[in-house]
């Protein structure tokens, strides 16, 4: 009976990965950007990046969107999606990733921001046009894809996640070490929902040192599930695993304002966790 019912995991997961991969009517063709995967100077192939991943890549703002918002002059952002189906395994999705930060050059930006999906591929809208109309557009997204179904199908595929953020951030770090230090952009981190699991864990066991070894300068994480390694470890041992105080868990993040400005200078890492948010408050004992 167990065998049976792994095999229709195995078999329903699959059928999800296909219906995830379906290219949509309302975005059938590849983007014309130059700053963005699958464009006139990438090398991964429209079709395999995903459903979210090609509309992230077509959503992109362009230099006068963001001028009208802003008022201010601005360029092209980049954003960049090392496709699940791109590569044949984590290895060689990272190593894409890097390749395609290259080409479409992600290290001449101020800001590189390593996104972390949730299991389908999907990053927030709200937050990539928001990265992008205050920098504006001085910046590069990179999304490294684990999977290609929903969170819930997606769950024993986290610590593959966590590996391919961690060897994005050490490909990063490698090629930035090289620059003049005052050319090198600044290293930023981003998940939600699993996405922030897969993020944050990239600093388990060792403790938020290892963000600092990796050459991540923040992060913001919303929503962190409750089986997150590094939330659960800094929760019932915070001193050992984050000397330095650097992470911080609030309800909203206007209770920013209310900590002093010592302590709100030291916070490089910040969780949103509603209170009422069942992926956190949820547990196998329930």
């Amino acid at each position: 009976i167990g065998g049976a019912g792994l095999a229709g995991l195995v078999l329903v997961k699959r059928n999800v990965e296909r219906k995830g991969d379906v290219v949509e009517a309302a975005y059938p063709e590849p983007p014309t950007s130059e700053f963005v995967t699958a464009g006139p100077r990438s090398e991964v192939p429209f079709d395999k990046i995903g459903k979210e991943g090609r509309r992230f890549v077509l959503m992109a703002l362009t230099p006068e969107e963001i001028t009208g918002v802003t008022g201010q002059p601005a360029v092209a952002p980049i954003r960049i999606v090392a496709g699940y189906e791109a590569a044949a395994d984590t290895v060689a999705r990272a190593e894409l990733c890097l390749q395609e930060m290259d080409r479409l050059g992600a290290f001449d930006r101020s800001i590189i921001c390593v996104a972390s999906p949730t299991g389908v591929g999907y990053v927030s809208y709200v937050f990539a046009e928001t990265l992008e109309y205050l920098t504006g557009g001085d910046c590069a997204i990179v999304m490294p894809q684990y999977a290609l179904v929903p969170s819930a199908l997606a769950l024993a595929d986290t610590g593959d996640g966590a590996q391919l953020q961690r060897l994005v951030l050490e490909g990063i770090r490698e090629r930035v070490s090289k620059m003049p230090p005052d050319r090198r952009p600044r290293v930023v981190q981003f998940g939600e929902s699993l996405g922030a699991q897969v993020a944050l864990d990239i600093a388990y066991p060792a403790g938020t040192g290892e963000f600092d070894d990796l050459g991540v300068d923040a992060g913001l994480y919303l929503g962190v599930p409750f089986r997150t390694m590094t939330w659960n470890t800094w929760i019932q041992h915070r001193d050992e695993f984050d000397p330095a105080a650097s992470m911080l868990a609030v309800s909203d993040p206007r209770l920013l304002a209310d900590l002093d400005g010592e302590r709100r200078q030291r916070v490089r890492h910040l969780m949103v966790v509603h209170h009422d948010d069942p992926v956190n408050k949820f547990g196998y004992r329930l």
